[in-house]
């Protein structure tokens, strides 16, 4: 949510009309502090509209049915969430040492509730920490009983379409490089808030990922596009050192002219990378156009699986997938390793 500074002055009715219209939020008013100013107060960032937030009018919220009270009291959530205390927590370690092996137990403490004391999970979080006794360095402690436990670890869970957004937004967590978390964050992660869902719709059209139930799970195709990109490219830093650039020629310290000469530097790396690399594709199948020689891609219709030419519309070519053609190619990892390597000639 990016909100414009100009409306940081309407904060006070808005927050009045939220309180009114819904007395269970009046236990709320001596948390707030109207003062603060989160990182969503950003004029720079603005840019086809700002994000929902209540008005400065107050609502009768029981004349709105079961879904439009979700999606409101959702907006209103997060925009009296910015006014709350951090959410403060004590986590204590302590290192054991009994006989030759060495014990860790750890522990959690929520000192200030903060911003979560407006969400229903906060208090299911809280149940499931323990709090560990005040203990000082190299003191005694008695064995009072113990318990052995055979477990099997567990994989992660599948991503969800919904987790799998939220992974987007909070890619920062798997970048090491603090400046680029940094940036990260700033941006919210990988995408817009009206681009991510799109993304993850094209990788549904390309085949690289399906539904399983409710899981999101990579295909085989996806697999091996991932085992053969460069690394450069799976990392989500990249995205924050292009966000870097972008915000550089947005304050006129890099010119788009510059950008682009080290976009084509970079892709002609990439080039050369791939070119020195074996490509692991597996048995795919490559098939080409007979009409106008462009690539074909498998399809999904509702009378079965067709390849049909990336030409379209101007091309209209299709075939049947079990249909066998003497265009149809099988390339192992070496022909495919040939092709990024006269590829490579090319750009030179």
């Amino acid at each position: 949510m990016v909100l414009p500074e100009a409306q940081l002055l309407e904060v006070p009715q808005v927050i009045n009309s939220l309180l009114k219209s819904d007395t269970t939020l009046q236990p709320l008013r001596p948390h707030l502090n109207l003062s603060q100013k989160s990182r969503a107060w950003n004029d720079k960032k603005i840019t086809a509209h700002h994000g929902i937030i209540p008005t400065t009018q107050p609502v009768d919220i029981t004349k709105m049915d079961k879904d439009e009270f979700k999606v409101y009291d959702l907006i209103r959530r997060r925009y009296l969430a910015q006014f709350l205390p951090q959410f403060e927590v004590d986590k204590t370690q302590i290192r054991l040492s009994c006989g030759t092996h060495q014990l860790v137990a750890k522990g959690q403490v929520t000192v200030v509730t903060g911003w979560k004391m407006l969400f229903r999970h906060a208090k299911e979080e809280q149940g499931d920490k323990q709090g560990l006794p005040v203990l000082n360095i190299g003191q005694n402690l008695a064995v009072v009983n113990t318990e052995v436990e055979s477990l099997k670890t567990t994989p992660p869970q599948h991503y969800t379409e919904g987790t799998l957004l939220t992974a987007m937004v909070n890619v920062a967590r798997f970048v090491t490089d603090e400046r680029l978390k940094k940036q990260l964050r700033e941006t919210e992660g990988l995408g817009t808030e009206a681009t991510r869902a799109s993304i993850m719709k094209t990788l549904y059209d390309r085949g690289y990922i399906q539904k399983k139930g409710k899981s999101v799970i990579s295909t085989s195709a996806g697999k091996m596009l991932i085992t053969n990109l460069p690394t450069a490219l799976k990392d989500p830093g990249l995205t924050a050192l292009w966000e870097q650039a972008l915000n550089q020629i947005a304050e006129k310290q890099m010119s788009l002219q510059d950008f682009m000469q080290k976009q084509e530097q970079f892709v002609r790396y990439l080039i050369q990378t791939c070119g020195r690399q074996d490509i692991k594709m597996g048995n795919v199948e490559i098939k080409k156009c007979p009409e106008c020689g462009k690539p074909l891609r498998k399809r999904t219709g509702k009378n079965g699986d067709f390849w049909g030419c990336m030409g379209y519309p101007q091309c209209n070519y299709v075939e049947s997938s079990t249909k066998k053609k003497k265009s149809g190619k099988k390339y192992s990892s070496v022909n495919l390793s040939q092709q990024f390597a006269k590829l490579h000639q090319q750009v030179k």
